[in-house]
């Protein structure tokens, strides 16, 4: 400690009956007082709350000079007082516990005093021989919207119009309490206004100070005030414009769980002294992109009405030695000194990722110094509290040190909403907009949008309005019809599906002849679900979480699964066997996992394994061992420790048995449907189909074609009808019809690709699947 700190130190003594700090010049005449236990005539501090004596700024000479933007809200200070209370140049303190004002250090003044300015110094109550407290300002400050003052000096000057702007200029930025008095002079006269009653801003509406590197500043326009009779109305809007409604991305779960953890931690964070409890300090809100993290974090700072840090990971890190380490020390010191406070790091995960061999020094102490200020917040015995709000949307690239008691200790998750969640987010984006959509329609579009986050329908309902001004032409008020929201589906994916590039045919179960059981099957797996959920409840059943597809090629597995994915409207992800085999160690494994990890994600949906035999061959059948390894993934994801919610698995083979039979057991594949060659009523279905598409003439005979195309395949009837309808072009250019002599032709061209025998191997193959008997 310096010599002029330590002379400072020892200008106060304390007092050990009392508990206070006086002044070594009012030390005698403390004695005295104090043995008489009557009240102090001189200032004094107890608990770094000063008590003291008040005097006229007017009456002060020399004193310094100070911003003309805060002379007329500023406290006078001696330094040394100012260093033991805790108060900062220009800081805002509470005076009386009534008046916010700025401490402003003055060396002129008794260590024990205070100067006040003269509109503040007449409003005092003048009592215990002129005695005021200041101590710092810690609580929670809301911007008013409204505030109602009472007149209490007449004059005609105060009635004009002029004084209502200059009074309107005057309370711009001060602190105003309900039940307070303040004094403003006119043109040398004093005006008295006694505050009645004080209404908040919104939650909406609600100032949230932004901290960072950067400096950000608020700008804003005041509204004129009126008078009627002896009330006066202000009002005093500092947010430019009419701020949007900051959760209407955010689903209403998330919304409640996170503001009730964060309202327990800030608002009984004054009684964990009394009580000893310790509350969480550090919450980790975690997520798929676009579910409305940082909107819920913005909406929980406007809620709790707090002083808020925001810092960026991009802004604080830097390519200088023990910079960015001295950043995150001044924002955590700054939130410290400010309490309640709260601090909100988006991107966590590149501010704190996993140390591990191959991070960089500069990563590494990075970490280090953000582990050591969230333990020293938690270690801090203050009456507020600082709490640290940290955004990612990849938990698992965090270090795990972050998320031990004592630090990030409470995880909240922002999962992808629910279809009454994506009503309530839809209504809250259309509800600035002028359209004519029904709440029927809505749900619906709520339904059946699987997957979509909020940043999704809010995507969708700004196309939508785009192909609104575009219908309704230049210079005209668009009104947002269903029709153009239809539009706006066709070009708006799930964010989980981005990287999915995949453009499913329209197919519908119309379009495929026969399979009826196939088709039922495949929509009690799927289509019950979302349609009857109640019926699963009711008999206590889980829906089939794999349905496997075999038999010969050409029946139209690949086919049905393509109209499963359009009738259902379910996200799709369709995975083709080899395309995940590589070359590199782990990356087979890897990509199976990360197809799983993309169907949670856009849950309920789809995944389809096309001739999945290539994917899961029967382990020790002479395979590689990389192939061993990822049907071993492949049999994690499907029946693991975690759960394959809202997912459906569906493959299909025509070499059944070359699959593991690990895989083939219930709770993976559930239902293994044999999908034989079309009888003669499907092989009828399948040639009506295709005669309606094309130009047939009355001569051929539906009954023969079927007769003749025994052991023909799905595939090979519709390319007998391609086969014929060329043979007709062929014969003549300008032809209009396909007749019988062309099918004869084609008949003759194509023949039945699967043979006896085959067909003799699927038959035997699905009799000792059914009687339990593994098939040699």
């Amino acid at each position: 400690m310096s010599r002029k700190q330590k002379s400072r130190k020892d200008e106060w003594n304390t007092c050990l009956k009392c508990d206070v700090l006086v002044h070594s010049r009012d030390v005698s005449n403390h004695e005295e007082m104090c043995q008489k236990g009557e009240a102090l005539p001189h200032g004094y501090i107890k608990r770094k709350v000063l008590h003291a004596t008040v005097i006229c700024a007017t009456d002060v000479k020399d004193l310094p000079k100070v911003p003309s933007s805060v002379k007329d809200d500023v406290v006078f200070v001696h330094p040394s007082t100012m260093l033991i209370c805790g108060l900062c140049l220009g800081q805002p303190c509470v005076v009386n516990t009534s008046y916010v004002l700025h401490a402003w250090p003055s060396s002129v003044l008794h260590p024990a005093s205070v100067a006040l300015a003269s509109n503040y110094h007449s409003s005092l109550p003048h009592s215990h021989q002129n005695i005021v407290t200041v101590e710092q300002f810690t609580w929670g400050m809301l911007r008013a919207l409204q505030v109602e003052a009472e007149l209490r000096t007449k004059h005609d000057a105060f009635l004009r119009e002029e004084f209502l702007q200059y009074l309107s200029h005057k309370l711009d930025g001060r602190y105003i309490k309900k039940g307070t008095t303040h004094n403003v002079f006119y043109f040398g006269l004093r005006c008295t206004l006694y505050i009645k009653s004080v209404q908040p801003m919104p939650v909406h509406k609600r100032e949230v100070v932004l901290m960072s590197p950067t400096p950000c500043h608020a700008h804003g326009d005041n509204q004129d005030l009126s008078q009627t009779f002896s009330e006066l109305d202000i009002s005093s809007v500092s947010d430019s414009g009419d701020a949007a409604d900051t959760s209407s991305t955010v689903s209403v779960t998330d919304e409640l769980t996170c503001s009730s953890v964060t309202d327990i931690s800030v608002s009984e964070g004054q009684q964990m002294p009394a009580t000893r409890l310790t509350f969480s300090r550090g919450i980790l809100l975690y997520g798929p992109p676009g579910t409305g993290k940082t909107t819920l974090a913005q909406a929980v700072a406007n809620e709790m009405s707090v002083f808020t840090v925001s810092i960026s990971v991009t802004d604080v890190m830097s390519k200088f030695v023990g910079e960015t380490e001295r950043k995150l020390r001044a924002l955590f010191q700054t939130a410290s000194e400010r309490c309640p406070s709260l601090i909100i790091i988006d991107n966590l995960d590149g501010l704190c990722p996993r140390r591990d061999d191959s991070s960089s020094d500069l990563e590494k102490r990075v970490v280090a110094t953000f582990f050591t200020l969230l333990d020293g917040l938690s270690a801090k015995e203050s009456s507020g509290v600082c709490l640290v709000l940290g955004i990612t949307n990849k938990p698992h690239s965090i270090d795990p040190a972050l998320r031990r008691p004592g630090r990030l200790d409470c995880d909240v998750e922002t999962g992808v909403p629910s279809a009454d969640e994506r009503l309530q987010i839809l209504q809250k984006l259309l509800r600035p907009v002028s359209h004519s959509i029904s709440e029927a329609t809505l749900k619906d579009i709520s339904d059946a949008r699987h997957g979509f986050v909020g940043a999704d329908l809010a995507l969708l309902v700004r196309k939508a309005t785009e192909h609104a001004v575009k219908r309704s032409g230049a210079g005209c008020s668009p009104l947002l019809k269903a029709d153009d929201l239809l539009q706006a589906l066709d070009a708006v994916s799930p964010t989980a599906m981005k990287e999915v590039v995949l453009e499913v045919p329209q197919v519908r179960w119309a379009d495929i002849g026969g399979q009826a059981e196939v088709k039922l099957k495949l929509r009690q797996a799927v289509e019950w679900q979302l349609k009857h959920p109640q019926v699963f409840t009711r008999f206590g059943i889980s829906p089939p979480r794999g349905i496997l597809m075999y038999g010969p090629p050409g029946c139209s597995k690949t086919m049905v699964a393509k109209a499963l994915a359009t009738e259902s409207g379910l996200n799709f992800l369709a995975v083709k066997g080899p395309e995940c085999f590589s070359k590199w160690v782990g990356e087979s494994e890897r990509a199976v996992r990360e197809v799983f990890c993309k169907a949670r994600a856009a849950a309920p949906s789809i995944v389809f394994f096309d001739e999945i035999d290539a994917l899961a061959a029967e382990r020790g059948s002479g395979g590689s061992n990389v192939a061993d390894r990822v049907l071993t993934q492949l049999l994690t994801e499907m029946d693991g420790v975690e759960r394959l919610n809202g997912v459906c698995v569906v493959a299909a083979t025509n070499r059944p048995d070359k699959i593991d039979q690990a895989l083939l057991r219930p709770g993976r594949f559930d239902q293994i449907l044999y999908v034989p060659l079309p009888d003669a009523d499907t092989r009828r279905e399948i040639l009506q189909i295709e005669f309606k598409r094309k130009p047939v003439a009355a001569n051929v005979s539906l009954n023969e074609l079927v007769n003749k195309t025994e052991r023909y395949s799905g595939a090979e009837l519709t390319a007998v009808c391609n086969e014929a309808a060329l043979a007709a072009l062929q014969e003549d250019i300008r032809s209009t019809e396909i007749t019988s002599r062309h099918f004869h032709m084609a008949l003759a061209a194509v023949k039945p690709g699967t043979s006896v025998e085959r067909i003799k191997f699927y038959e035997d193959y699905n009799k000792r699947r059914q009687s339990g008997l593994r098939f040699v």
